[in-house]
């Protein structure tokens, strides 16, 4: 590039300084925009995954038979490749309220009912024991309870226990549930199921109904970030809740989580499990139990939730074309200031002319005034950017305390803080996204002033 091009480029920005100011402003306030939405977008979807990936698994195989759950796990661990471990659970609605409670305190939860040794492995529920963010932070748990056997009471609650049933443990209870019924770790509360009255109804699903409740001391308390599984989950030893909701848990699993050497490999897991369902159902169905057609329905994560991941990442997509038309407006913008530039430069642009000035040269003078204008602010852009997504969480808590306006909702958007994820490539690409239009708008005023005759251009007043 010759040596003057620059120079021209850059005396004639800051001969219009208030025009370049703006075109400058446009682009960093573009590729500012376009950074945090991404980036709150990117942290909102990989949140997401890695919240419905811990709080389920990647492959959920569910029995149709009358199955062993130990067997199909030790089967489904010993002959499907790619699998770590497997965790049986059962699930049931129920009602929940603490043990003083006053008529209509009851809070609807879903209780679920694990093997806590291998659900650890799975959705490191250890993690989501403790009352801090970090491996030190000690635990919310009971004294006699321990992250390896959670639901454990003391030697002298277990030996009262056992009048009502043996080896009886308590619960734990999702943190936004015990708020909302004002429970904290160590208090009993009290859960509510139906029972048919014995001799009514027979084999099938009519008869008359007894409610019955129990109560079970709490041992600790669940936080997983996620807002719907804080609010509605109780967790219980599977023994416990195959026990008080047998009249509806007719199955010893209702679901085999798994745990994958590599979550990415999920479908390839499911096809090997639906190859192999007939000899793992065989190997795990209890004594004169029956296999049906179907004896076992496998879905991964992406079958179970792959709704919501399309939604986020349409949400995405299309909140990245509408906040790119800003770079339209920004192309527009320097268009019309540079087509300004060359009517005022005419004259000058004669004189070059006739120093000697090639058309190439001439139209690079004022394509560079463009790049210039584009890769300024694509520069202040990348750094506005970084500094909004930097403190985006003490933005939202300043609107929220001064406005009385909360920007992300948890009730909405499940977690309690805003997730950012920045990509490095992303930002690049917006930054040379941001460049090109900026060159792009300069185009036509470049072409304009490059076709013009010297001859003409020094008679221009």
């Amino acid at each position: 590039m010759k040596s003057y091009i620059p120079f021209l480029s850059l005396r004639y920005l800051w001969f219009h300084k208030v025009s370049s100011g703006l075109g400058i402003l446009g682009v960093t306030l573009g590729v500012g925009l376009v950074i945090v939405v991404v980036g709150v977008m990117d942290g909102f979807q990989t949140r997401l995954k890695n919240s419905l990936l811990g709080n389920t698994a990647a492959v959920v195989v569910r029995p149709a038979y009358a199955v062993d759950a130990e067997a199909l796990c030790r089967e489904i661990k010993a002959k499907v490749p790619g699998v770590v471990e497997a965790s049986p659970i059962v699930t049931a609605p129920s009602l929940i309220a603490p043990d003083n409670r006053e008529r209509g305190s009851e809070q609807p939860c879903r209780v679920m009912g694990i093997d806590p040794v291998p659900e650890n492995r799975i959705s490191r529920l250890e993690d989501k024991l403790r009352r801090g963010l970090t491996s030190d932070s000690p635990s919310s748990l009971v004294e006699s309870a321990t992250l390896e056997q959670p639901f454990r009471l003391s030697e002298a609650e277990r030996a009262m226990n056992r009048r009502q049933r043996a080896e009886k443990q308590g619960v734990i209870v999702g943190s936004r549930l015990a708020v909302r019924l004002g429970v904290r770790t160590g208090e009993l509360v009290q859960f509510f199921t139906a029972k048919r009255k014995p001799g009514t109804g027979g084999s099938g699903r009519s008869g008359e109904l007894l409610y019955e409740a129990e109560l079970f001391r709490v041992t600790g308390i669940l936080t997983t970030g996620d807002f719907e599984v804080d609010s509605m989950i109780v967790l219980m030893d599977r023994r416990d809740a195959l026990s008080f909701f047998r009249e509806w848990m007719t199955l010893d699993a209702d679901e085999v989580r798994l745990l994958l050497d590599d979550s990415e490999r999920c479908d390839a897991v499911k096809a090997d499990i639906q190859a192999r369902a007939d000899s793992l159902a065989a190997a795990s169905v209890k004594k004169g139990g029956y296999l049906g057609p179907m004896p076992l329905k496998v879905e991964t994560w992406k079958d179970i939730h792959g709704y919501v991941l399309a939604a986020v990442e349409n949400e995405r997509g299309l909140l990245i074309v509408i906040t790119s038309f800003s770079f339209l407006v920004v192309a527009f913008l320097i268009g019309s200031t540079q087509s300004m530039l060359v009517v005022e430069k005419t004259r000058e642009i004669g004189v070059l002319r006739a120093l000697g000035a090639s058309v190439p040269g001439t139209s690079a003078v004022f394509l560079g005034n463009g790049f210039f204008i584009g890769a300024i602010g694509a520069v202040a852009g990348w750094g506005v950017g970084t500094a909004i997504t930097s403190n985006i969480q003490a933005i939202a808590d300043y609107i929220s305390r001064t406005f009385g306006i909360n920007l992300f909702p948890q009730e909405i958007y499940r977690f309690s803080t805003i997730p950012i994820d920045v990509k490095g490539g992303f930002v690049l690409n917006i930054c040379l996204g941001a460049m090109a239009f900026a060159l792009l708008g300069s185009l036509l005023p470049a072409v304009r002033a490059a076709m013009l005759d010297p001859v003409e251009s020094l008679h221009h007043e």
